[in-house]
This record gives C-alpha cells, structure tokens and sequence, in this order.
C-alpha cells in the first residue's frame, strides 16, 4: 500500500508505464498459453477490456485497477513485481520469465516427489497448496499441468 500511495519516479512518463504494463501482462500471458477468451472468462469482463489493457488503451476500453489486480494475480504476478519489470522499459529484461517458469517446474517436480512419499493424491490443488504457485498458473503452465497430470 505505501509503494502505491508514494510518489513514484515513473509517474512522469504514465503512458509509456501502462503500454508496457500492458505488453508485460500480454506476453506473461501468452507464455502460459492462455487465450484472451480464456482470460475475459475467468475475470468475468469482455475480450476488449483485456486487450485494452494489453494495448494500453484503457481509458477508452472501460478498464479499472481491479482488472489489473486480478489479471496479474490470476497469471501469478505480484502488482510489485508487474511494475518492477515493466518499469525497466526493455523487453529484454524479461528473460528472467523463462527462468521462473524453469523454477516452478522444479518446485513442482519437487512437491509432487513430496506428495506422493507422504500418500497424498497429486492434484493441481493439492500442488498448489505444497507449493505456494496459485491453482490458475498451475493450470494453466502446460509442462507443470501435464506434470500434474501424469505423477
């Protein structure tokens, strides 16, 4: 809460912050594998919300902050962490995306190990749980769902 309420560096330059957030959550997206109907569905808004916020257009497309807090937490992005990558401005910095999908791969290898050598059905819930990764990213990350799927 105090990092939204302070004055922030970036607030000078708004515009050129949502387009990126946007990109960010668009590519963050499109890396899990979920389709803008997927989305609109589960957050119960339309396709055009998502992609305003994806193109930055948002104050045309109905957008507000809710939507932004439940799409970041919904692909597993803290609202901290959105604006620390978008705000470094260049796309390359994103690599660090492919690394923590590697990272909660092993995390779940690891759990599912845990689960099944303490008797415990190996669901997305119950990964989920072990692992502290939301249910949705679980679900929605193809090699950790087909993990789950095949342990």
């Amino acid at each position: 809460m105090v990092f939204l309420l302070s004055p922030q560096e970036w607030e000078s330059d708004v515009e050129h912050t949502i387009i990126t957030i946007g990109r960010y959550l668009m590519f963050h997206r499109q890396l899990q594998g979920i389709t803008v109907k997927q989305l609109a569905n589960h957050l119960h808004i339309s396709q055009s919300v998502i992609e305003g916020i994806e193109r930055g257009r948002v104050l045309s497309r109905g957008c507000s902050f809710n939507n932004y807090v439940n799409y970041a937490d919904y692909i597993g992005i803290s609202l901290r962490q959105l604006f620390k990558i978008a705000l470094s401005s260049n796309p390359n910095d994103w690599d660090y995306i492919a690394y923590r999908k590697q990272e909660r791969f092993e995390k779940v290898q690891k759990a599912i190990i845990e689960l099944h050598d303490r008797g415990i059905d190996i669901t997305c819930n119950t990964v989920s749980i072990a692992t502290d990764i939301s249910y949705h990213t679980l679900k929605w990350d193809k090699d950790c769902y087909k993990l789950i799927q095949n342990s």
